[in-house]
């Protein structure tokens, strides 16, 4: 058949190709113009080889307009697998796999009939895509297999090299606690989009074998069906949706971070900032105390203080710069140019961002800048622990405490005997007061009477 033939062909404009089933029956539809018959086979797995393996029926279809072929069967058949028969005027018999199957058996040889309300992992109805500003989007290319199958990734091993791995968002390196891996890497990256390689179903990896080989998956073998190594199980179709889609809406609570309006069930940190900037009402999407707390409270923003903060950053000598805390010669070269013409906190983040200096990165970098913190003071050994705030039981526990002497307790108006840090602390707070709401700042100072600290002990 050459071009011009196609051409001539009978186009089907609906929506419905595939096996769509419903509560009570489940329909086939196949656009098939040059055939002369069609049956659809229906079995149990998805390859002859695997345990309970039968055919379950043989069904005619009809031809209808526009080429397609069509039966309706009774009951759903969420589960099943099939194939299509295709008989041609010229003799010719083709059995396929349904080229619009949502899901197939282990290599593809079978679709499945796929109910996508019943392969929805736990809270799939709340999904939904973030909407993400265009200056803080970041695109972060990966393969699937690849994002997770080292085995220091903190990821469990039956997930590692799995689109479940994409789903915790707390590992890290060794389950150290410490440095961050998988999507726990990218969130502290500030990466706000995951472009993932190919992940429809591949035609040379055997997902029969945990060892079945490794492909980027420019080979698909079946466009609409998810790539079965990708699984835990590659045998039953569902799991490799289901996963799948797992997968998709933990990226997009993870890009939540980034949204920038609030969603009333689950509002991100970055929108409620950017209500409250404007002075607007955060109620709606938080609980009756919080929104109390937060009416009350002495707010901090960047724009409060950002004059201050460009004023130390312009400052700042290249000696100054290069003892940073966080910052490589190409980046806080890049922040001490950048600084110079900058007239905004935010337009002077956006001219140093880039894809190798991502926004977190770039942030860390001008407030350590700003604090004079150098590595050697990140490094300091933490002495104490500072309660920040507590209630009528929090009082009575560090009486409790006191009187027992089972933790030193530093009252307030005490100095710790480690003042190096203690000095540090109180030069971060002046920073921090400088962006608090209103002319008059409070000195550091006060953090020295107001506090209530408990030394950690040597172990």
């Amino acid at each position: 058949m050459n071009w011009h033939q196609a051409c001539e062909l009978p186009y089907y404009h609906g929506s419905d190709l595939g096996a769509n089933p419903t509560a009570e029956e489940t329909t086939f539809k196949l656009w098939a113009p040059t055939a002369c018959g069609v049956v659809v086979c229906l079995y149990a797995t998805g390859t002859d080889a695997e345990p309970g393996a039968k055919e379950l029926g043989v069904h005619e279809m009809r031809r209808g307009d526009g080429g397609v072929w069509a039966i309706v069967l009774p009951g759903n058949l969420h589960g099943t697998y099939y194939i299509y028969r295709i008989y041609f005027p010229d003799g010719r018999v083709h059995e396929v796999v349904d080229p619009y199957a949502r899901s197939a058996g282990a290599n593809g040889t079978r679709g499945m009939v796929v109910d996508l309300t019943q392969a929805a992992p736990d809270g799939w109805e709340q999904d939904r895509r973030p909407d993400i500003p265009a200056h803080a989007r970041s695109v972060w290319e990966v393969h699937v297999a690849d994002f997770s199958a080292d085995g220091h990734s903190g990821v469990k091993p039956e997930w590692r090299g799995k689109f479940m791995g994409f789903t915790p968002d707390d590992t890290t390196l060794d389950n150290d606690g410490e440095h961050p891996t998988c999507l726990n890497y990218l969130k502290n990256l500030g990466i706000s989009h995951v472009q993932l390689q190919p992940i429809c179903d591949y035609a040379t990896v055997d997902e029969s074998r945990p060892d079945g080989g490794y492909n980027w998956g420019y080979d698909p073998q079946n466009y609409n069906v998810p790539e079965g190594s990708f699984a835990t199980d590659p045998f039953h179709g569902e799991v490799r949706v289901k996963e799948c889609r797992a997968m998709v809406a933990a990226l997009h609570r993870a890009g939540d971070y980034h949204a920038p309006t609030p969603d009333a069930e689950a509002p991100s940190a970055s929108s409620l900032r950017a209500v409250l900037e404007g002075n607007g009402d955060v109620s709606p999407f938080v609980p009756e105390s919080a929104a109390r707390r937060y009416a009350d409270a002495e707010r901090h923003f960047p724009q409060y203080g950002e004059r201050a903060m460009l004023a130390r950053l312009r400052g700042m000598t290249p000696e100054d710069w290069a003892r940073t805390a966080h910052g490589s010669e190409g980046l806080w070269s890049l922040a001490m140019r950048a600084a110079q013409c900058c007239g905004t906190l935010q337009e002077l983040e956006s001219m140093v961002k880039s894809r190798r200096y991502p926004m977190t990165r770039v942030r860390r970098l001008l407030l350590c800048a700003a604090l004079g913190l150098t590595e050697d003071g990140l490094n300091l050994e933490i002495p104490y622990v500072r309660v920040l705030a507590m209630d009528g039981a929090g009082r009575r526990v560090l009486r409790e405490m006191r009187d027992l002497e089972t933790l030193p307790i530093i009252n307030a108006g005490q100095t710790p005997e480690d003042k190096d840090y203690f000095e540090l602390e109180l030069r971060a707070a002046g920073l921090y007061g400088l962006f608090g709401e209103g002319a008059v700042c409070a000195p550091p100072s006060r953090l020295r009477d107001e506090r209530i600290y408990v030394r950690r002990s040597a172990e």
